[in-house]
């Protein structure tokens, strides 16, 4: 899924507008032959959902800690727009 195809509903990121790194899905074949996906987590908006690119180093410590995600909304060109 690129980011122009990735969010909720409506909500596209176009490339441009990223600010985060955006990893693709990779296809390689693993020693035993097959076929695995690696893939990287992506950060959704706070506000909108939009996904906004790969998660942080320091995001993904707080997930597994169970601590709450920090506001991203100043990162998404939805919320930014909506707060003018």
């Amino acid at each position: 899924m690129s980011p122009v195809d990735a969010g909720r509903g409506d909500r596209r990121v176009p490339m441009a507008l990223l600010t985060r790194r955006w990893t693709p899905d990779e296809k390689v074949v693993d020693e035993e032959g097959k076929t695995v996906t690696r893939i990287r987590v992506k950060r959704a908006c706070n506000g909108c959902g939009a996904l906004l690119g790969d998660v942080t180093d320091q995001e993904m410590s707080r997930a597994i800690s169970g601590l709450a995600p920090l506001d991203v909304t100043n990162e998404c060109p939805f919320c930014q727009r909506s707060a003018k």
